[in-house]
């Protein structure tokens, strides 16, 4: 789960552009709603929207877990214990529960250096995990054990949801791990809205 992102939540092919996962006309819709863009440009704009997109959507699921968990009063003395012991390791067993992290990315339209618009977007997930464990180590989450997880995902524009996913229960592996920040992840960050 820590290479996984929100595209490959959303896509079974990661390889796909998420322009082409939403309906046809989205894109076209989007710009149409937000300004009157000169015909000339409109080819450039479109393709400088879909690569937005594709940003958006890079987002891994691996901090958005943690930063849900860092708040626990259990995690936080197994982080703190394994601060003090760089030997320990500490597994702590989570209650069923459900993740939600809602993400608002922001793509202003720009010409000759004037913002014709600004277009706000939603991304909201909800997780659902049953039977896990965190394991804790050298003053910070390591990765999970086995359990299981399902979710929904919806992508919006102006409240329109453009792509919808929902997950059927999948059994995680026996172990996941979770990167370090020296290991070029960056630093869990509390989820937003």
């Amino acid at each position: 789960m820590s290479d996984l992102t929100l595209k490959s939540f959303f896509s079974e092919d990661e390889t796909r552009p998420v322009a082409d996962l939403l309906d046809r006309h989205a894109v076209a819709e989007i710009l149409r709603s937000a300004a009157a863009i000169p015909a000339a440009v409109l080819p450039g704009v479109t393709k400088a929207l879909e690569g937005a997109l594709e940003g958006f959507f890079d987002i891994k699921l691996g901090p958005v877990l943690q930063a849900s968990w860092q708040t626990l009063g259990a995690i936080d003395g197994a982080i703190k214990a394994t601060k003090a012991d760089a030997q320990a390791k500490v597994y702590v067993p989570l209650l069923d529960h459900k993740i939600t992290s809602t993400h608002k990315p922001h793509v202003d339209l720009v010409m000759g250096g004037k913002t014709l618009a600004g277009l706000g977007f939603e991304i909201a997930l909800t997780l659902e995990l049953k039977g896990v464990q965190l394991e804790v180590a050298k003053g910070r989450l390591h990765g999970l054990t086995a359990g299981a997880a399902l979710g929904q995902g919806v992508f919006s524009f102006a409240g329109r949801p453009l792509l919808q996913r929902s997950t059927p229960p999948l059994n995680l592996p026996g172990r996941v791990s979770f990167k370090a920040p020296e290991d070029g992840a960056s630093e869990p960050r509390p989820a937003t809205g």
